[in-house]
């Protein structure tokens, strides 16, 4: 999970930087439940000393996803405000 979590920017931006972090993760999050999604489909037969293994990885790969998509929360959140707290800008 750790690996993952890198890519996670560790200071909050502006609400614009916060907002492009937060879409990279989340592609990132989308691309490990992918990557389950396959797995789980190839893995029909496990044999018996394999299994433990291959759940213990599905289990790593959720929390991580987890992980991530708390990241993408924090991140929107943190730009709404910021958003809200911008003066209006008039149009021309």
């Amino acid at each position: 999970m750790d690996d993952y979590m890198l890519i996670c920017p560790q200071e909050k931006g502006t609400a614009q930087e916060n907002i492009e972090a937060a879409l990279s993760v989340n592609i990132e999050a989308r691309s490990i439940l992918n990557l389950v999604r396959v797995s789980t489909f190839h893995f029909n037969h496990p044999e018996p000393e394999e299994t433990e293994d291959y759940v213990n990885s599905i289990n790593a790969a959720v929390k991580t996803v987890a992980a991530l998509l708390d990241k993408v929360s924090e991140l929107v959140s943190d730009a709404s405000t910021k958003l809200r707290k911008e003066p209006a800008h008039a149009d021309g």
